[in-house]
């Protein structure tokens, strides 16, 4: 079913049209060794290649035309514009080491059985688009996309090596066969408007992808964007500093193979996937998932921001959603230190293994399981193991059964937090903190609840669900101060 939702989506993407030219200039490239010594690599070329079917032409020296490949074997500066209706760019320059940068103005390229742009060899390859230009890649047909298979394989543009895309241009990527765009090696998007269409993957930097000011937007059948090695120390990863990401995909939104940070940038994940069929979570880190900024738009079916190790969230503004899961979801600590979280789950909101910490922030919870859940069931009896410290924020939570669970002890030290719960009986935080009030109180989904003493008002919150427990705490509430909690089934009293 995912597919066939994604291929929907995919046929409404696929337009692209073409004009214009550009002109670039071209230094020497040169390695320095160690000492100062200058070792002269071969010349930098520059210049123009022009496509055309069965006609297709070069002004610079190191292209090779065979047919409709066209092959790039020198370091250098090369601005690509025409036509193939069934070509390929290659890019091989062997052992050399200087880098390759290649201007699309006005491309197209369509191979109809493998990449459009293959780089089998070449120490890095920057691939821009030029200022107004529209240029678009191709392989297979849509045809081959209503029928895709799991062991088609191959990408429009694939990589052995380190790849840069950039630009102030458009670039449209429509892989039919099977994945966007891959790389073997370290893969940054650094500029443009990129746009791709998948049946598998969108894509896949595997050591690393990176996204630092690009408009990106993936529409594909698989994970939207991912790494999938970490061999190397240190990789493995993906950061979103800054831009415009728009995913939709079949499987899991954006995936790290090892750590997956979000500093910043306007990012919109939806996942159409099934969760009981396979993994379709918006974003997932294989260890630490880190959030310090931006902000974050997810709807998933599975859940909204899942780590196997500990999740960090620092700032932005987050609004999650799972339709089936879990809202976040870690193996190891979560620890909110600022930012503005809204979360609707379909079962639990915040679930840890270890330990939920909320330094600051702002949390609004609604789940149609558990609010906050911290402890691990590892002998078919309840959990023993897992705290809750709520040391500061806004914390509201409504819950369609208990507002917080926890194994070992939940502490509170400071901020605000109103949690309602439908169970019927609450557990009582660690004695010593700030002062709360656990009170056992019925209202029914949709009505209002204010706690208040001394004729003000010391906080106030709709309830998604029903609810017979209220927890309650502030730094403005103290202990032995009398209090009055009000709904619509009248006034009860409860001393904190």
């Amino acid at each position: 079913m995912k597919k066939i939702i994604v291929i929907a989506l995919c046929l409404a993407l696929v337009l692209g049209t073409l004009s214009g030219c550009s002109d670039v200039t071209v230094g020497q490239s040169q390695n320095a060794a160690e000492g100062g010594n200058t070792v002269e690599t071969a010349e930098a070329v520059k210049g123009t290649i022009t496509l055309s079917d069965g006609g297709s032409s070069s002004s610079a020296g190191g292209v090779a035309i065979d047919g409709d490949v066209i092959t790039i074997r020198q370091p250098g500066e090369y601005v690509v514009t025409g036509k193939l209706s069934n070509g390929q760019l290659v890019v091989n320059t062997g052992e050399n080491p200087g880098e390759v940068v290649i201007t699309l103005d006005n491309a197209e390229i369509t191979n109809l059985t493998d990449a459009a742009i293959y780089v089998p060899q070449a120490k890095k390859v920057e691939l821009l688009t030029a200022e107004g230009s529209h240029n678009r890649l191709c392989s297979g047909t849509e045809e081959l996309l209503k029928q895709f298979v799991d062991t088609n394989s191959g990408a429009v543009i694939y990589a052995e090596d380190d790849l840069d895309l950039g630009g102030s241009g458009s670039l449209e990527v429509l892989g039919y066969i099977n994945n966007g765009i891959a790389c073997k090696d370290d893969l940054d998007l650094e500029g443009g408007t990129i746009s791709v269409v998948a049946a598998n993957n969108g894509i896949r930097g595997s050591e690393s992808v990176e996204l630092k000011g690009a408009d990106v937007t993936v529409t594909c059948g698989n994970d939207g964007i991912k790494t999938s090695s970490a061999a190397k120390e240190g990789k493995g990863f993906v950061t979103l500093e800054s831009g415009n990401v728009s995913v939709v995909a079949g499987g899991d939104g954006i995936q790290a193979e090892t750590v997956l940070t979000v500093n910043g940038g306007n990012i919109s994940v939806q996942t159409t996937g099934n969760s009981e069929a396979a993994s379709c979570k918006g974003l997932k880190g294989n260890t630490d998932v880190v959030i310090n900024g931006g902000t974050l738009s997810v709807s998933a079916d599975d859940h909204a921001l899942h780590s196997a190790a500990g999740l960090s969230i620092n700032g932005g503004t987050l609004n999650l959603v799972s339709a089936s899961r879990k809202g976040i979801d870690a193996t190891g600590d979560v620890t909110v230190s600022g930012g503005t979280i809204t979360l609707r789950s379909a079962d639990d909101g915040i679930t840890s293994d270890t330990a939920v910490t909320v330094n600051s922030g702002v949390l609004s919870l609604r789940c149609g399981g558990k609010g906050i859940k911290v402890g691990k069931n590892t002998t078919g009896f309840g959990s023993t193991t897992g705290s809750i410290l709520i040391a500061g924020g806004d914390v509201q939570i409504s819950a369609k059964d208990d507002a917080l669970k926890w194994g070992a002890d939940m502490t509170l030290t400071g901020g605000t937090l109103f949690a309602l719960g439908e169970s019927s009986s609450i557990k009582a935080p660690a004695p010593g903190g700030q002062p709360y009030l656990a009170v056992s109180v019925t209202g029914s989904a949709g009505s209002s609840v204010t706690v208040s003493a001394n004729g003000e008002t010391l906080g106030s919150m709709d309830s998604t669900y029903a609810y017979h427990t209220l927890l309650f705490s502030s730094d403005a509430l103290t202990a032995g101060t009398s209090c009055s909690i009000s709904n619509l089934n009248g006034t009860v009293q409860a001393t904190a």
